[in-house]
């Protein structure tokens, strides 16, 4: 059965011919150091095919570092990549390493990187071009060598001609530029996906994993997933908590997918936590 063959781990769940063919080509770009640049929509997996080309690379024994260039503020997002030194503003109370230093001998994954700020984007240039780094505050430099993935769910390219990414920068990110499939996209993978997910999240409840029952297979295949993989994970967590039983039904599934709503589930029975 196709739905007994998802992998353990972090190593990517798929068997349609879209996904096999970008996994091909993340294990030859992973053996190399070149920068790998991740595309595609919102939830789509770009995360755990980073973790899955450090963990196939020359790198995969030094730390495969985060950081989400859409979450902090312009200044933040230098001290965190670049580190700073004590008193080089205001809070900065103690000296910090940055994100790059700690990637060391291992992968730096910028998550989001159209997010980041043209100062950002210029300080970083420069440490691709040299390897060399230096803290916010400080004229000392330091050499490092890392592997670089970055991620976006946007057209780089029109970010360029809207002045808001640096087109120099994009050529040195972009050397080996991989576009994930939407779920929609992958077929068979839905139903893959789906049983992966119930099985890892039964067996970290210590529960035997239920089965898909035909009703809610239909309702998965169906639907149009503009949430993409995550949106699906999600839609497995909510199943399982409701589905008390061996099988998932369409009743167990998420409102937007044919299940019901969360007004319509049962309630307790009347006197039920009657002291």
């Amino acid at each position: 059965d196709k739905l007994s063959q998802a992998p353990e781990g972090d190593a990517p769940v798929g068997g349609s011919a879209c996904f096999q063919r970008l996994l091909g080509a993340a294990r030859q770009v992973a053996m190399s150091d070149v920068p790998l640049l991740l595309l595609g929509e919102s939830g789509t997996g770009k995360e755990v095919l980073a973790r899955y080309a450090h963990e196939l690379s020359p790198f995969s024994k030094g730390p495969l570092v985060s950081i989400n260039c859409g979450a902090l503020p312009g200044e933040l997002l230098e001290s965190e990549l670049f580190g700073h030194e004590r008193g080089a503003f205001t809070g900065a109370t103690n000296a910090r390493v940055g994100k790059i230093a700690s990637a060391a001998s291992g992968t730096l994954f910028l998550d989001e990187v159209g997010e980041m700020t043209p100062s950002c984007q210029t300080r970083f240039l420069r440490v691709l071009q040299t390897g060399e780094i230096q803290r916010v505050g400080s004229d000392r430099t330091t050499y490092v060598k890392f592997r670089l993935i970055a991620a976006t769910n946007q057209d780089l390219r029109a970010r360029i001609e809207q002045g808001l990414f640096r087109e120099d920068l994009y050529y040195r990110l972009a050397v080996v530029p991989l576009t994930l499939p939407t779920l929609a996209e992958r077929g068979d993978d839905i139903l893959l996906l789906a049983q992966h997910f119930l099985c890892e999240y039964a067996r970290s409840q210590r529960r035997a994993p239920p089965r898909l029952a035909a009703d809610a297979r239909r309702a998965l295949v169906a639907h149009g997933w503009p949430g993409n993989v995550r949106e699906l994970e999600n839609a497995m967590r909510r199943a399982l908590v409701f589905a008390t039983g061996d099988s998932v039904a369409l009743e167990h599934l998420p409102p937007e997918l044919g299940g019901a709503r969360l007004l319509d589930a049962p309630g307790p029975r009347e006197g039920r936590f009657a002291g």
